[in-house]
């Protein structure tokens, strides 16, 4: 099996512009870090990053076989060091939840996700979760002040196994 490490940077319209390191295996892209020689990020991807090598870019993909295969469910990334404590789980279902909502869908206990994160890889349609309600059932209606934008792509949960 050749590997090999390929320097690149993040494609988001950011100002730190990330420097990553993919691996690449027998021509295929296994894994996705950040550049711990980098200047100003010193290695850290935000948590949009490390999800490049889903096969979902948003809901259009979902109803797609040749993705659908691949990835046929969606799943929650959570670190070792945040699921032992939690008992969860790799593969057991989980409760994310904050005050605004919950949903529920299958942990998958990886070093994927950074300590202290969890990862909800976005494309997949309410219906694809338990109970009809996707990750977006946590996440704030509100705008950002600088920007005017939308809050939805980051935002504090707790995660919980759900027992039963």
């Amino acid at each position: 099996m050749a590997t090999c490490i390929v320097r690149g940077a993040c494609p988001h319209d950011c100002p730190d512009t990330c420097a990553m390191h993919t691996t690449v295996e027998d021509g295929r892209a296994t894994r996705v870090a950040g550049d711990p020689d980098h200047p100003i990020t010193v290695g850290f991807l935000c948590g949009k990053v490390p999800n490049y090598l889903d096969l979902f870019l948003n809901s259009t993909f979902a109803n797609q076989r040749r993705q659908r295969s691949a990835q046929p469910r969606p799943e929650l990334v959570i670190h070792p060091d945040d699921a032992a404590p939690r008992g969860i789980e790799d593969g057991a279902r989980v409760r994310v939840l904050n005050d605004r909502g919950e949903f529920r869908c299958i942990a998958r206990v990886s070093d994927d996700a950074r300590a202290g994160v969890a990862v909800a890889p976005m494309g997949w349609w309410n219906h694809d979760y338990e109970g009809g309600r996707s990750s977006q059932a946590t996440t704030s209606q509100e705008l950002t002040v600088a920007g005017n934008a939308p809050i939805f792509n980051d935002n504090r949960v707790e995660v919980e196994p759900v027992r039963g």
